[in-house]
């Protein structure tokens, strides 16, 4: 008989089942797959495969782009697609939330 998986959080019994897994960090983008979910906490575990096809999904999300300047100001350019998306115009505003050096977050506010 096969030794059942713990959950590293609560210590739980973890179920293979399917479940919706958010593919990008606050994106609100889901997809349904199959998981290891904890019986006890709720917590969720993927495998390696999965991890690595999930990343291949948020490479498509990512938008390069090149900074311009306008005045003494960088500028940076929205796709139409996600002004459209996300509603944008002219005179909104968005919010900068920096998370480290090299990253930083753009909401709309």
């Amino acid at each position: 008989m096969a030794k059942k998986m713990r959950c590293y959080k609560c210590d739980g019994t973890l179920e293979r089942t399917k479940d919706k897994v958010e593919v990008l960090e606050g994106s609100g983008l889901f997809e349904e797959t199959e998981v290891f979910k904890c019986g006890k906490c709720g917590e969720v575990l993927l495998d390696s495969d999965q991890i690595k096809a999930l990343r291949k999904k948020t490479d498509v999300l990512k938008i390069r782009r090149k900074l311009g300047i306008s005045g003494n100001a960088l500028v940076l350019r929205i796709p139409k697609d996600l002004q459209k998306f996300y509603g944008l115009e002219e005179e909104d505003f968005v919010e900068i939330i920096p998370i480290n050096k090299h990253r930083f977050i753009v909401e709309v506010a």
